[in-house]
C-alpha cells in the first residue's frame, strides 16, 4: 500500500537540522508566498527547507506546524493554506459531530486539517501526490494530534482509477470527503 500509518502522537525529539520557526501574523494579515521551489531536488536536505508556524486550533491555544518555506515545493502545495484555517474555523462550529467520522482528504498538503480532524476524533485518510507533503503531514500528524494512529496518509493519484478504487477498498467508505483549495496539475 502506498499509505503510511504514523503509530506514535509524540513529537520529534528534536527540531530537524537547519529548520527554522516563524513567528506568523495573523491569517488575514498573511499570505503564503506564490513561487515555486526551483532547486527541490538539487537544493539542501528537505528539512532545510522546512520552517514551523504558530497557528492556533478552535478553542486551543497555539500550535506549532511544519511547512515548506516555499508555498510550492515539488510541484505541489507544502504549505497550511489560508482556505485550510477558514475550513477548520469554519468546522469547529460542530467538532463534536467529527467524533467517530470516516473523512477522506483530497490534497491534504501538510496535515493541518487531517490531524485537527483526529483531534476532534475523525479517522481521517489524507491523500497527496507529493512525497515532501505527506512527510510533512506525518510529522505535523505526531506532534499535534494526541490520535495520530486515527490518519492514515496516502500518495494517490486522482486520475488513475485503479488506485481510488483501492484506497475505496481499503479504508471505505466515507461520511465525508473534503476537498479544501485543491488543484490538479496536468502532466
Amino acid at each position: 500500500s502506498n499509505c503510511l500509518q504514523p503509530t506514535a502522537a509524540s513529537p520529534p525529539a528534536q527540531q530537524p537540522a537547519g529548520a527554522a520557526t516563524l513567528a506568523v501574523p495573523p491569517l488575514w494579515q498573511l499570505r503564503p508566498p506564490l513561487r515555486t521551489d526551483s532547486n527541490t531536488s538539487a537544493g539542501p536536505p528537505a528539512q532545510q527547507r522546512w520552517v514551523q508556524r504558530e497557528l492556533p486550533l478552535p478553542g486551543e491555544q497555539p500550535r506549532r506546524w511544519w511547512q515548506a518555506r516555499s508555498a510550492f515545493s515539488g510541484g505541489a502545495e507544502v504549505c497550511i493554506w489560508p482556505a485550510a484555517e477558514d475550513t477548520i474555523r469554519f468546522l469547529w462550529a460542530d467538532f463534536r459531530n467529527w467524533r467517530g467520522a470516516r473523512v477522506l482528504e483530497l490534497g491534504g498538503s501538510c496535515g493541518f486539517v487531517a490531524a485537527t480532524l483526529a483531534r476532534w476524533g475523525a479517522d481521517v485518510v489524507s491523500t497527496c501526490t507529493n512525497q515532501e507533503a505527506l512527510d510533512l503531514a506525518e510529522l505535523n500528524v505526531k506532534q499535534n494530534s494526541p490520535k495520530a494512529s486515527m490518519v492514515h496518509l496516502c500518495n494517490v493519484n486522482w486520475r488513475d482509477p485503479a488506485s481510488c478504487a483501492e484506497l475505496g477498498k481499503q479504508f471505505g467508505p466515507f461520511d465525508v470527503v473534503l476537498v479544501i483549495d485543491a488543484i490538479q496539475a496536468s502532466r
